[in-house]
């Protein structure tokens, strides 16, 4: 039994940021239960989420991408680490808090680690970005944009129907830290 796992793509690469031993010290002197960090060479992806009801039972999901900075929830004695809700698909966690929310399903194929971010914000546990923990992503510069775009829709839709069946969401979306001001802060009491 490991007390702490990391995860991280098969895309990446890792780098002189890429420290390691202090996202487990993070998480051996704090309640945190994942410490997320950054990609750099591709977009970032740690954010906010916020579920809507929009009436007659119609729940919406929206993922603020690069809002975790703008709430300035530091994290004590690690300046460059914030409160968040989803990190990027880099992060160092404690296994029994991830096994405690169910662990990866084995029928999730994509968009897993978005369902994991919800169901840890379900239980209250605690989330933190680290600038500062960095890998590269190794995006094939030659990659086929009309493939990356039928494969981003393909994983929405799966995504949609994923969120709708486990947690009755009925629209997914995502949107940039300029739109977060609708976002309502008081969520971020756990």
């Amino acid at each position: 039994d490991s007390k702490y796992f990391l995860l991280v793509d098969d895309d990446n690469v890792f780098n002189d940021k890429t420290d390691i031993k202090r996202m487990v010290e993070i998480l051996d002197t704090t309640d945190l239960s994942l410490v997320g960090g950054k990609f750099t060479g591709y977009q970032e992806y740690s954010g906010f989420m916020d579920i809507v009801n929009k009436g007659k039972g119609r729940l919406t999901l929206t993922l603020y991408k690069e809002s975790c900075s703008l709430v300035n929830q530091t994290i004590p004695n690690y300046p460059d680490c914030v409160r968040c809700d989803v990190t990027s698909n880099v992060f160092v966690a404690r296994t029994r808090d991830i096994l405690g929310v169910g662990g990866w399903s084995e029928d999730i194929k994509v968009g897993e680690h978005k369902d994991i971010f919800l169901r840890l914000k379900a239980l209250g546990q605690k989330v933190a970005y680290c600038k500062d923990f960095q890998v590269f992503n190794k995006r094939s510069k030659g990659q086929d944009t009309d493939y990356l775009a039928l494969r981003r829709g393909i994983r929405l839709r799966w995504m949609s129907k994923l969120f709708k069946r486990r947690w009755n969401i009925d629209k997914f979306s995502e949107k940039g830290s300029s739109r977060f001001k609708d976002f309502d802060i008081s969520q971020l009491t756990h």
